[in-house]
């Protein structure tokens, strides 16, 4: 999503590190983000992972790699998230298995 930001048009083919999980964002999701987003944080692969294997064991939740950038970048930024503030993260786990998060 950052790539797209930064051009400011939609790519179709741009290229992609975590290898299930993170599509590129559709024409639709683009012209969204640009109507909508105020910033884009990066996270690391590695810390996608991380952040992963976290919501896994102590939260029980089972989410692909994409899906747990939201929590990498929240965690990243916590310390702009004043009181009494609300955060929602959205996370899926529908392109991703146990085996696919183990093998890493």
């Amino acid at each position: 999503m950052l790539k797209h930001v930064q051009v400011r048009e939609y790519v179709r083919d741009l290229i992609q590190n975590l290898p299930e999980g993170a599509p590129a964002p559709s024409e639709r999701t683009f012209a969204m983000a640009q109507q909508f987003l105020e910033s884009v944080t990066v996270v690391s692969d590695h810390d996608a992972i991380d952040a992963a294997g976290f919501l896994l064991e102590r939260l029980k939740i089972l989410a692909e790699p994409a899906a747990s950038c939201t929590f990498a970048a929240a965690t990243r930024l916590q310390g702009q998230f004043t009181a009494g503030k609300h955060v929602v993260l959205l996370l899926s786990g529908g392109n991703t298995s146990l085996d696919a998060l183990l093998t890493r």
